[in-house]
């Protein structure tokens, strides 16, 4: 029993950590697939940001790159780039969870053993699910949250400004966090972007009440500053 129970618990850290991208990178090279420009009204942000006295980002958000500081320092953008799973990754991870399965078979996970995991081209879904759960403070995120709460741009738009297959944008703040970020930033509106069999990344803009009048203005300056390379 003691066996099952740590087996269960090592793999639930091990999914959790995987679907966040904490674990260290399988094959994957951002680098390679993504491109970094630094717009007009924005500056270079060097340090990486990993959220400690912030408990409910840091739970939401771990630790993510640094990305740009506008000139006036009312927006600060930071951006979520995690691995994107090869095939070969992806088949290892099932065989993964096939292996633990039988040692946590009371474990809901435990139905997934006959399935791929993880499904490579839907994890940004994942990704948004989890970022609404803290904004709205329940876990079960369901269609009708996604339709309410998160807006799509047009197929044209994500292809000529990212150069990929969707674009959708939310308001993301942990409902839970009882202070403002650095002391003055209030909230977030996240930008997910996502391009089949490349992965996906999240921009995150942190803006001050000040910053929120013209926040419109923020985010069109803001737009494709990290974008999929051409194929």
């Amino acid at each position: 029993m003691i066996n099952k129970r740590f087996s269960g618990l090592f793999l639930a850290i091990s999914i959790s950590l995987y679907i966040s991208g904490q674990l260290p990178p399988l094959k994957h090279e951002r680098r390679d697939v993504l491109e970094y420009t630094v717009p007009k009204g924005y500056k270079e942000y060097i340090t990486g940001e990993c959220f400690d006295g912030y408990p409910c980002l840091k739970s939401a958000l771990h630790c993510i790159m640094a990305g740009l500081l506008s000139e006036d320092e009312e927006v600060i953008v930071l951006y979520y780039t995690p691995p994107f799973p090869s095939v070969e990754d992806s088949v290892r991870m099932t065989k993964f969870m096939q292996q633990m399965a039988p040692a946590v078979d009371r474990m809901p996970v435990a139905k997934w053993k006959n399935t791929r995991y993880p499904d490579r081209n839907s994890k940004h879904r994942s990704a948004m699910r989890n970022n609404l759960g803290y904004t709205l403070r329940r876990s079960d995120i369901q269609k009708e949250d996604f339709d309410n709460y998160v807006g799509y741009f047009s197929p044209s738009y994500a292809k000529e400004v990212y150069n990929a297959d969707s674009v959708a944008t939310y308001y993301f703040w942990p409902s839970f966090e009882n202070k403002s970020y650095r002391g003055k930033y209030t909230g977030s509106q996240a930008i997910m972007v996502q391009k089949r069999d490349k992965g996906f990344f999240i921009i995150y803009c942190f803006y001050t009440e000040k910053a929120k009048a013209n926040l419109d203005r923020y985010l069109k300056q803001l737009e494709g500053v990290v974008r999929f390379k051409e194929d």
